[in-house]
């Protein structure tokens, strides 16, 4: 038996009694959450689902871990299915390769799960879960409920008037109200919520939550027994059952065994790809490198005709969503900020580079660039003019030292530049430990483009 208003009891809970049906000996009593009778453990458990056992600010997390999740899970289908197939691969491969492809193979697997437990734990936060109760009622599809009010005519005020103790204080007491919900076709297991004044009647719905779902409901009238008004889970919304099924296969209660076990590979799987994403940076070069971030600016390059209904859609999603749409908003304004710091520091630094006096330009080359010489070491160590240049009254000057090819910008900047390795070199080891790759990395050899100006 589930009371409800028990002093001492929280108003979201229920003190469960535990009663012998033979003797009618109270045997024990627990509070209890929720409507599927999960006692003291199971309480505390979901309540650190819920919200950390912190209170507003952990149900606040929870939400914002929730209207993330589905976007981090498809981008990482984005990422994975642009791959090449070749690269997709884990036969034969090794360190942060092989690492990407078990997080990236795991993590398509379980993306439309992921994408589930999103969609249906925002349907009964905090604040995405109101925006979707306000959209679904303005669309006719909110969960009906049963009308509670006797229609007994004179008769209504009958079961008020005998006190505030016994089946008799409600008119004709459980066991006839039970048999009349019993007529209407309603089976085990049922709730019986007795009327809360006069002028209310008693509900009796089902309360099986497993498939096939049992959610009939009826209002019996507490002075004559008779049944005032029946709702049958068969007349729902669409929109209100697949809310029904959708947080009891979220909560495990659906299909039973089976639907918890799946539930608990998914957790799996997330925990797992969470150590493979910190695997992956640490096999990077741990601080040294994050990836290669998307350039800023790369949305102009976006078609308008595709920019606008996706910016348009970002808008309603953030709107419906506060907890993606806000953190969102703040995380551009950041961006844009640094952005515009940034590029005016590039301008600072190109006026000033401008107005720099071009020493360089006015320096023998041995000096301006160390330019190695076979045929005339004394250019090589600093002797000025070559012979060659003084008689032709000429002066040789460096307009631009560039990089040998194949040296990549970064690669140049750092010295360093890409060739093919020999398979047992040590050097081929560590970069396929570090970056899943047999290429190294050997010092860029700067090529120097002269050019003859007269004196």
């Amino acid at each position: 038996m589930l009371l409800s208003g028990v002093e001492g009891v929280d108003a979201d809970k229920t003190l469960a009694v535990f009663v012998d049906p033979y003797t009618g000996k109270v045997e024990g009593a627990l509070e209890q959450y929720g409507s599927t009778g999960a006692l003291p453990l199971r309480t505390w458990i979901d309540e650190l689902h819920r919200d950390l056992h912190l209170g507003e600010p952990g149900r606040l997390y929870s939400e914002f871990a929730a209207s993330w999740l589905w976007v981090i899970a498809g981008g990482g289908l984005v990422l994975w299915f642009s791959r090449r197939r070749a690269r997709r691969r884990l036969r034969g491969t090794s360190g942060r390769r092989r690492t990407l492809g078990l997080h990236g193979t795991v993590g398509a697997w379980a993306a439309a799960g992921f994408l589930f437990l999103s969609a249906t734990g925002l349907t009964w936060s905090a604040y995405a879960g109101a925006n979707i109760d306000e959209l679904r009622t303005s669309l006719g599809q909110s969960t009906p409920s049963v009308s509670a009010g006797a229609t007994g005519g004179e008769h209504a005020g009958h079961g008020a008037a005998a006190g505030a103790g016994g089946a008799a204080d409600h008119g004709v007491g459980l066991d006839k109200v039970l048999a009349a919900a019993r007529a209407e076709g309603l089976g085990d297991p049922v709730e019986i919520v007795p009327p809360a004044d006069a002028g209310t009647a008693y509900v009796v719905k089902q309360v099986q939550r497993s498939w096939p779902t049992k959610q009939d409901s009826v209002a019996v009238d507490p002075a004559t027994g008779e049944v005032t008004d029946t709702l049958r889970f068969a007349d729902y919304p669409v929109l209100a059952k697949l809310t029904r099924w959708g947080i009891d296969l979220h909560t495990g209660i659906l299909f039973g065994l089976a639907n918890q076990i799946a539930l608990m590979a998914l957790a799996l799987a997330l925990i797992l790809l969470v150590v493979w994403g910190y695997r992956m940076w640490w096999q990077r070069g741990r601080g040294s490198a994050f990836g290669r971030p998307v350039p800023r600016g790369a949305w102009q390059q976006v078609p308008p005709h595709v920019l606008v209904p996706l910016l348009a859609g970002v808008a309603v999603v953030g709107y419906f969503v506060p907890l993606l749409g806000i953190p969102l908003a703040a995380f551009l304004a950041v961006d844009v900020l640094l952005g515009e710091i940034a590029h005016r520091r590039a301008g600072g630094r190109t006026a000033a580079a401008r107005t720099r006096p071009r020493a360089a330009e006015q320096a023998p080359v041995a000096e301006a660039a160390g330019v190695r010489s076979r045929k005339r070491p004394a250019a090589r160590r600093g002797g000025g003019r070559s012979p060659v240049t003084e008689a032709a009254g000429a002066r040789l000057l460096v307009r631009n030292r560039a990089p040998a090819r194949g040296c990549r910008p970064r690669a140049a900047r750092a010295g360093l530049v890409r060739q093919a390795p020999s398979p047992k070199s040590p050097a081929s080891a560590e970069a396929i430990r570090r970056w899943g790759s047999a290429s190294v990395w050997r010092p860029c050899r700067w090529r120097v483009r002269p050019s003859i100006s007269r004196a």
